[in-house]
């Protein structure tokens, strides 16, 4: 049976976690979601985080990634509490346990940024730089990468960032900031400031962000698939899901650029960032988060966007979080989860999606909220 919890898998690969996690996987993974969405998006998610983690400390606590859980939910409550929480986790984590890198390092426990880096990826075409920045939920800092493109003699930069001063004089030393993008409603933060950065620059964002409640108030100056873009740069839309992504290639350096649709996990991303992933079931260097299960709204469309995806050549992979240079297995990984996702019916999906909301009843709650929502803005 496929897992709900770790897509790609079945249920057998779950129970292979249980000495890992300290108990039953399926509790492990509903009470670690909960978390990671009360933490993170609490207006969107009504969830008793405290209670949570007590819960998940005591049904889970022999092993140490429960204790993490629980630090993250008091860091921002209680930083006494959460440094014994993180202390008993580093107490029972083995120099050998298979989750050791999801322990923070003393520079992720104190929050404290490293200095932005242009790191060029593919020569005199590519460039990536990361940037650190508070998690809501807690005092600890997130990482998203931006992928900067020379399309020409202008620049593309795709998922912009809050650029620091010298990072951003010498992106302008590649050439002419042209196009600020943005893949999908859920990355807009630092779209206004890259505008300012970037004077004269064109903010190009998806139909998701009009309607999505954190971002209706964007400025964009056009739309993925309709606005004019080079055509060495292809738009693939991921349509029949709610995340509203735009996917993009650039066809020179036969690079995909993905922002949230595929999860590019691994010690690299910071810890928030390792702690959600496992949340969700991303246990492989590329796949899917969990979530993904409730986004998917018609498999046809998917499979529809998903089979013009597998049509294009490509080499390289880099996303909107995680590792900034590209990694070797990323694209094969892409093509499985895509040759997986083509194999999920309709009714098929379906039924995952009940045994989901099965086990995590007040996610169907706040999804018909937040579908109603979205419904009233685009009829107004």
């Amino acid at each position: 049976m496929r897992s709900i919890y770790l897509l790609g898998k079945d249920t057998q690969d779950e129970w292979r976690l249980v000495e890992q996690l300290g108990g039953s996987p399926n509790k492990f993974f509903r009470a670690t979601q909960r978390i990671a969405w009360g933490l993170t998006q609490p207006d969107l998610m009504r969830v008793d985080v405290l209670d949570t983690a007590r819960k998940l400390v005591a049904s889970h606590g022999s092993q140490f990634p429960a204790h993490l859980y629980a630090a993250w939910v008091w860091r921002a409550r209680d930083p006494d509490r959460a440094q014994r929480s993180l202390d008993d986790a580093r107490v029972l984590a083995t120099p050998d346990h298979p989750l050791i890198d999801l322990l923070p390092t003393e520079a992720e426990w104190r929050a404290e940024s490293l200095p932005q880096r242009l790191v060029e990826i593919h020569p005199d075409r590519m460039w990536r730089v990361a940037h650190m920045f508070p998690m809501t939920g807690a005092p600890l800092l997130h990482n998203t990468v931006a992928t900067v493109v020379k399309l020409g003699d202008d620049l593309a930069i795709i998922n912009p960032i809050a650029f620091e001063p010298a990072i951003a004089d010498q992106v302008r030393q590649l050439g002419n900031v042209r196009w600020l993008i943005t893949q999908g409603k859920g990355h807009s933060l630092f779209v206004e400031s890259a505008r300012r950065q970037f004077p004269g620059s064109i903010a190009i964002g998806t139909a998701g962000h009009l309607t999505h409640p954190p971002t209706r108030h964007l400025q964009l100056d056009g739309l993925l698939g309709t606005a004019k873009l080079p055509d060495e740069l292809a738009v693939i839309p991921i349509e029949g899901h709610l995340l509203d992504e735009v996917l993009l290639v650039d066809r020179v350096s036969r690079t995909l650029i993905v922002q949230d649709v595929f999860a590019l996990s691994g010690a690299a991303q910071s810890f928030v960032a390792r702690l959600y992933a496992l949340a969700w079931g991303s246990v492989e260097q590329l796949g899917y988060m969990g979530f993904s299960l409730i986004m998917w709204q018609s498999m046809p469309k998917l499979h529809a966007s998903l089979a013009a995806l597998r049509s294009e050549e490509l080499a390289h992979v880099v996303g909107a979080h995680g590792t900034v240079t590209c990694r070797a297995g990323d694209i094969e990984r892409v093509h499985a989860m895509i040759e997986y996702t083509r194999g999920i019916t309709t009714f098929g999906h379906r039924a995952m999606l009940g045994r989901l909301f099965l086990a995590q009843p007040s996610f169907l709650r706040d999804l018909i909220v937040y579908l109603r929502s979205t419904k009233n803005q685009r009829d107004a």
